[in-house]
């Protein structure tokens, strides 16, 4: 299935501005970083030492990532296009906490990278990741089923909430188990969605932290039937 691009009319979105246009493109490979950063302090902060100097030189790189964020955020007054900001940044853990539920998990954002980031971080699940809305969709078809769906809100081709409307006549079950992540809305349909949907839309670059506290509060909603 083709889509029509972000930027068109029939989606309802303006052009970008050049801030929004580089809102978005700084927070993708800041997401990279930030999750790549967290997976590798997780991973030495099991060894004896605690990770030592090392797990302290990462963390600073952590914190210098999210004041990048926050720069990125702060200029935006100056041209009244700021990103949705859905979350406050968590303090850099000392260890990383685990979901007790394995679950099946679906990722989908354009950048592989990110992609394979995320699925590292949740190991203790069973992910599977796609670059594509048209790549999950086809997986929908097929019959495939998920706990969890992360899915970036831009991407060229099937943004993430055509998706979402898309799973809404096909498998409605799986709509509502739907996470949002963006490095900002950058066309008015997309900031009509994240207004109507902010409590499942996550700000790139996200910590992982995060994602796993909101992977886990859709599966106790899941298995409770109530948040």
């Amino acid at each position: 299935m083709q889509g029509v691009p972000n930027d068109s009319p029939a989606r309802g979105g303006a052009q970008r501005s050049p801030y929004a246009k580089f809102a978005h493109e700084i927070n993708n490979p800041l997401a990279i970083v930030l999750s790549n950063l967290e997976f590798a302090i997780a991973e030495l902060s099991t060894q004896a030492d605690g990770g030592g100097e090392l797990v302290e030189a990462l963390g600073e790189a952590r914190q210098a990532v999210e004041r990048i964020r926050d720069l990125v955020i702060g200029y935006a007054g100056e041209f009244g296009d700021a990103p949705t900001k859905t979350f406050e940044p968590a303090p850099m853990p000392r260890s990383t906490p685990k979901v007790g539920t394995r679950a099946r998990v679906l990722v989908v954002d354009d950048e592989p990278v990110l992609g394979r980031a995320i699925s590292r971080g949740l190991r203790e699940h069973d992910v599977v990741v796609v670059t594509t809305g048209n790549d999950a969709l086809a997986l929908f078809e097929s019959g495939e089923r998920f706990d969890v769906v992360l899915c970036d809100l831009m991407m060229p081709s099937m943004p993430g909430f055509d998706l979402h409307d898309q799973l809404r006549l096909l498998a409605p079950d799986q709509a509502d188990r739907m996470v949002f992540m963006t490095g900002g809305a950058t066309t008015t349909r997309a900031r009509e969605f994240v207004a109507s949907r902010s409590d499942v839309v996550l700000q790139k670059p996200v910590s992982m932290d995060t994602v796993r506290e909101t992977v886990a509060r859709l599966l106790r909603s899941t298995k409770t039937g109530g948040p």
